[in-house]
């Protein structure tokens, strides 16, 4: 599914996060509570699939590590890498005891 070309809120583990668009070029700026985190890059109107295909930039201008046309997933790959709120998720295990 495309990203509509604006502005858009994601909610991501009980946070808001917003998508702030930009025309030039087309890009949407990922922030929370006056925190920018990244950028998804639009970097092809079709792709394999026929879907758009996006990316991400990092705010030090360095390119991300994910792209594809599942844009959601990849505002929350950058989201969780990034958001210094996001903890690792807890996997369950205490480690090995002796």
């Amino acid at each position: 599914m495309a990203l509509e070309l604006g502005d858009a809120v994601m909610l991501h583990r009980d946070r808001t996060y917003t998508l702030t668009f930009s025309e030039n070029p087309p890009e949407w700026a990922i922030g929370r509570d006056g925190l920018l985190f990244g950028y998804l890059i639009f970097i092809s109107p079709v792709g394999e699939g026929g879907e758009p295909v996006y990316g991400t930039r990092l705010v030090d201008g360095s390119p991300g590590n994910v792209e594809g046309s599942d844009w959601d997933q990849i505002v929350k790959a950058l989201i969780n890498e990034h958001d210094p709120a996001i903890e690792d998720p807890f996997s369950g295990s205490t480690g090995a005891t002796q």
